[in-house]
């Protein structure tokens, strides 16, 4: 139980260390198309951001949306925090992000308060929960964001370098080229695949990484407070590396040969070795399996 509550912990601390850490400059604030609505009735039109509803959520609720299009350059950084709901990221092919966010609350004003922001560069691409630069984390974390949830779905190019952290629903990604960084996720993560250095750390939720391809930088999932399955590629050589795990471990996956195995760790080699997939302080099993 006390590991439980220490993993829990960890967790919202690293949300908070890593939303904080995000730079704001050099980015241009882009006016989004958004539509909020309040029952029968919306906005007059007179506000900034305001523009008509295409159809009404149910009385006595709210909505906004977000739907744009940007261009990228190929490695640019993608940057997602402060998200309260669920995050999921399509990787695409071609040049052009597409950001698409759907806010529902209890009134207007609350949604205002708690809206998503998008800035975009031609080389960066932010897409942020208000005010969670400084401490919009702790916001949602003590319930005074009202009721207001998000639902973030990104079509990226695959050669961007992706980062979500500090939000508050399950994160989903595909089969990116670049990087990968996922961490202070309450919920579950799933990563379709990273060809780039991919790092997870900081879930209040199951993990499953698909690897079906290997960067020199290797694959690392740190705190996890539930269990992990790694998915292995038949043509996937490293270095396999567990430490600190409080549950099961499980081989599964073929050309797999365990070096060493205790208590709570276990070393392999997949394949003929190479890069390090490392798994440590894991409150739950560890599966590894192939596909």
């Amino acid at each position: 139980m006390k590991c439980k509550i220490f993993i829990v912990i960890l967790a919202v601390v690293v949300a908070w260390v890593v939303g904080r850490s995000v730079k704001s400059g050099g980015q241009s604030l882009v006016h989004s198309v958004q539509q909020e609505v309040q029952g029968e009735a919306h906005d007059d039109g007179s506000g900034d951001d305001a523009a008509h509803a295409d159809e009404a959520p149910a009385a006595g609720s709210s909505e906004r949306r977000i739907n744009e299009s940007y261009e990228l350059e190929d490695g640019a950084q993608v940057d997602v925090y402060g998200i309260n709901g669920p995050v999921t990221v399509e990787a695409v092919d071609g040049d052009t992000a597409e950001v698409s966010v759907t806010s529902t609350g209890g009134s207007l004003s609350e949604l205002k308060a708690n809206q998503v922001i998008v800035e975009h560069t031609k080389t960066s691409l932010v897409v942020r929960g208000k005010g969670s630069n400084n401490w919009g984390f702790w916001k949602w974390l003590r319930g005074s964001g009202g009721e207001v949830r998000h639902n973030v779905v990104l079509k990226l190019p695959r050669g961007v370098e992706l980062a979500v952290r500090g939000t508050n629903g399950k994160v989903l990604v595909g089969e990116m080229e670049g990087s990968v960084q996922v961490s202070g996720v309450n919920g579950r993560v799933e990563i379709g695949g990273a060809r780039g250095h991919a790092e997870v750390n900081g879930i209040n939720g199951g993990v499953t990484v698909n690897v079906k391809e290997i960067g020199e930088h290797g694959l690392t999932v740190n705190g996890i407070n539930g269990g992990v399955e790694l998915r292995l590629g038949g043509g996937v050589n490293a270095d396999l590396n567990l430490n600190g795990v409080n549950g099961r471990m499980t081989i599964e996956a073929p050309n797999v040969e365990v070096q060493e195995q205790k208590r709570d760790k276990l070393r392999a080699r997949i394949g003929t070795g190479g890069a390090n997939i490392e798994a440590n302080g894991i409150n739950g099993s560890v599966r590894v399996v192939g596909v």
